[in-house]
């Protein structure tokens, strides 16, 4: 993992140096290195990665932007993997907001959020 870590931090040298720090393909490579942080168990690497990536998504693309839904939920599992169920919560919501109004109520990855809320919702005893 290591070497995936080492590959994604030269991929974003190189895209940063050729497209600027605000591209949206350095935050496509800041979510995929935050995935490999995450799998590593380093939440603080992961978060911050993933909070640079929704940051330059949110700039890029406009703050209702599908890829900023993308960001925000994969803050959500980190948040969860950081035992940070109410952070968790707090992205998934405003991920379903952006992803409802602008994929709609029936779209597959509007269900796929919700699965997930629910997960964390089952996992942390919430029941109401």
């Amino acid at each position: 993992r290591d070497a995936a870590a080492d590959a994604y931090r030269r991929a974003l040298q190189i895209r940063e140096a050729e497209l600027g720090p605000h591209h949206p393909d350095v935050a496509r490579t800041l979510s995929n290195l935050a995935s490999v942080h995450l799998e590593q168990g380093d939440v603080t690497a992961a978060r911050a990665a993933e909070s640079r990536a929704l940051q330059i998504r949110e700039r890029a693309l406009g703050p209702d932007s599908p890829d900023v839904a993308l960001s925000l939920g994969n803050l959500a599992l980190i948040a969860a993997k950081a035992d940070d169920t109410a952070g968790a919560e707090q992205h998934y919501l405003r991920a379903l907001q952006i992803q409802r109004a602008r994929l709609g109520e029936r779209h597959p990855t509007v269900g796929e959020t919700l699965a997930n809320l629910g997960t964390l919702y089952f996992g942390s005893g919430r029941r109401d």
